[in-house]
């Protein structure tokens, strides 16, 4: 027998996309980089407190297809992303 004041939610962890570029830090040019660091010669350059390698405050991505490929498929399918076109495709279709 159902009870309406039942509720049934699912949550679904998953890892946050600086999680997942983390481990990938391990990249030869970064750990140079992160060395130099270490010896003051890699000005704008710092560790996050979370230890991630960051360049001006944004975060160092590596050199690998399948990162830039999830970064920039996250960026490009959120809510919030307005194309200039778009207005412009509405009006096409109304008409």
């Amino acid at each position: 027998m159902e009870n309406p004041d039942t509720l049934l939610s699912v949550l679904e962890v998953q890892p946050s996309l600086i999680e997942e570029i983390k481990p990938h830090q391990e990249d030869v040019k970064l750990q140079r980089l992160r060395s130099n660091l270490e010896k003051g010669k890699s000005p704008g350059f710092m560790v996050h407190e979370d230890g991630t390698l960051t360049f001006q405050n944004r975060l160092c991505v590596p050199n690998k297809a399948e990162l830039k490929e999830k970064i920039l498929t996250k960026a490009y399918n959120t809510q919030y992303l307005v194309h200039l076109g778009g207005t412009k495709m509405y009006q096409d279709l109304k008409q």
